[in-house]
C-alpha cells in the first residue's frame, strides 16, 4: 500500500510499505480521510516528539476517519462497514490503518462527512484526556493555557 513515511527527521517521503497486519483485539481501517496536526505531525517530522511517536521510519498522520474492512477474532461491537474516528500510532496518511479495538474511538455518524470525522478526534481526544478526567463541576472555573486548536476544542467540549 501506499503511504506517506517519515523515515528520519526532516525526510518525508511517499512509498510502498506492506499493509497492516491484525492481531485478535485489533481493527483493520480503509482509511478515508486523515488530518494534519499542527502539533504532533510537525514535531515528528522535526525528530522532537517524546514518547509513542519517537522512532523511525514511521507513517505519518494520526487523526483519522475510516471504514472497518476487517475485524480480529476477539472483537465485539464493531461491524464491518462500520465508520469510526480515532487516533492511531501506527499513521494515517496511508491506505489502511490499524488500531486496538480497546483503543478510544468512535462511531461517525451518516450525515458526516469523512473529513468531518477525521476532525472528531481531536474532540473525543479533549473528552477523553481533559474534560472528564478534570472533575470539574457546572459553578467552577477553569484555565485553559493555550488556545490552539486542542485548547478551542477543549473550551468547546
Amino acid at each position: 500500500m501506499r503511504a506517506v513515511v517519515v523515515d528520519r527527521p526532516g525526510v518525508l517521503t511517499l512509498k510502498d510499505v506492506p499493509e497492516p497486519e491484525i492481531g485478535n483485539k485489533e481493527i483493520l481501517i480503509k482509511v478515508r480521510s486523515a488530518s494534519i496536526c499542527n502539533s504532533t505531525d510537525y514535531h515528528i517530522y522535526e525528530g522532537t516528539f517524546l514518547e509513542h511517536h519517537d522512532y523511525y521510519p514511521q507513517i505519518l498522520g494520526h487523526e483519522v476517519c475510516g471504514e472497518v474492512v476487517e475485524t480480529g477474532s476477539q472483537v465485539e461491537n464493531i461491524a464491518l462497514g462500520d465508520r469510526l474516528a480515532f487516533y492511531t500510532t501506527n499513521g494515517a496518511f496511508c491506505e489502511y490503518t490499524k488500531v486496538d479495538a480497546d483503543w478510544a474511538w468512535v462511531r461517525i455518524p451518516d450525515q458526516m462527512t469523512d473529513e468531518e470525522g477525521s476532525l472528531c478526534e481531536m474532540f473525543h481526544g479533549a473528552l477523553i484526556q481533559s474534560v472528564f478526567p478534570s472533575k470539574e463541576k457546572d459553578s467552577e472555573k477553569v484555565l485553559i493555557i493555550g488556545v490552539g486548536p486542542m485548547g478551542l476544542i477543549t473550551l468547546q467540549c
